[in-house]
């Protein structure tokens, strides 16, 4: 095999490990909702009354709404929601669509924040796979080679 064709997989998963460092898990930390700021990736909860006056809106059963808080007023918080999740379990992605939810059908809000230790846990697993990917391919350290002669035993 050629010095180029051995570096190509090494080039391939080192562009596999960049992409995967961009790509982070998240979760939605518990904030008082006038702590939101315009701008701020958020998920509002619905409380049982809000997921059914808000059906003709979002749709049947949802459970909350995902997006970019635009609005926060004394009565409500407005998104242009980005996904909204259903009480199933299943998610429906929106495209930016304005949803405004007034505070008496709020159960919570959640502010978007980087969840460490998910990250970090998925950035070492997919970097062990794209070592072992890459010594599969390379056969070792040694670029696939041999160092010598096996010694026999005397």
């Amino acid at each position: 095999m050629t010095s180029s064709r051995r570096r190509r997989p090494v080039r391939a998963a080192g562009a596999l490990l960049i992409a995967t460092l961009t790509v982070a898990c998240y979760s939605y930390t518990p904030v008082e909702s006038a702590t939101l700021r315009d701008g701020t990736p958020a998920q509002v909860e619905l409380t049982d009354q809000g997921a059914a006056t808000l059906a003709g809106a979002i749709g049947p059963r949802g459970r909350a709404i995902q997006g970019i808080v635009r609005q926060v007023t004394d009565t409500a918080v407005t998104l242009s929601a980005t996904t909204v999740l259903r009480r199933d379990g299943s998610e429906e992605s929106w495209s930016g669509e304005t949803v405004s939810v007034p505070r008496t059908l709020i159960a919570s809000v959640g502010r978007k924040t980087l969840a460490r230790g998910r990250t970090v846990a998925a950035v070492a697993a997919v970097a062990a796979a794209v070592a072992l990917l890459v010594r599969s391919f390379t056969g070792g350290s040694n670029g696939g080679g041999t160092s010598g002669p096996i010694p026999t035993p005397q």
